[in-house]
């Protein structure tokens, strides 16, 4: 999925949410402290900054799912064994 098909999806699912909790465009730019043709734009597809992106799912009450964007890596396991071998001395 390239950048523009990824920023149209997301602004499909922005729209999709925003009507499942049946709110008009206008109430949800209010909510969210935007234009109303900022939030035209996000559910078009057009990008958008991170701050509006988190306001728009905060609004949706939604912004607890953003961490799941990027999941806690866990650690990799040829990295936790250098770090568990004790360091060869030096003569």
């Amino acid at each position: 999925m390239n950048e523009a098909e990824s920023l149209h999806e997301l602004g499909k699912r922005i729209a999709q949410e925003r009507i499942y909790a049946e709110m008009t465009q206008q109430a949800l730019a209010d909510k969210a402290a935007i234009s109303l043709a900022t939030l035209s734009k996000a559910e078009r597809g057009y990008p958008m900054t991170t701050a509006t992106l988190y306001r728009i799912l905060n609004a949706l009450g939604q912004s607890s799912k953003l961490p799941d964007l990027f999941p806690e890596p866990a650690i990799n396991p040829i990295a936790l064994r250098k770090l568990k071998t004790t360091p060869k001395r030096v003569r």
